[in-house]
């Protein structure tokens, strides 16, 4: 999809390569600097449907290693963990209180 974007902002606004991949990149993420902008009836309109359909995909493409983050095995401690019984919560384990 980013390298289908970047090709036709290539021939209908005529940018450069790096510039239609930049513009691509951040329109993808909802980044929008504003430093370039699609200037025909038919940009704004792919720009739009691009825009709508490449959230999405990003949010797709980055989901899958959010969710093994934290690794499983750091929350099941954290919910297995218990408080010892001579631990106040305020002032902390009964060794450390004088």
């Amino acid at each position: 999809m980013l390298i289908g974007a970047t090709i036709f902002y290539m021939l209908a606004e005529g940018w450069p390569v790096v510039d239609s991949l930049y513009f691509a990149f951040v329109t993808g993420l909802t980044i929008g600097y504003g430093d370039l902008a699609p200037t025909t009836p038919l940009s704004k309109v792919f720009t739009i449907l691009y825009a709508l359909l490449a959230i999405g995909l990003f949010v797709t493409v980055g989901t899958p290693w959010r969710i093994r983050w934290p690794p499983d095995v750091a929350v099941e401690e954290v919910r297995t963990r218990t408080i010892p019984a001579d631990h106040d919560l305020m002032s902390g384990p009964a060794s450390s209180r004088k």
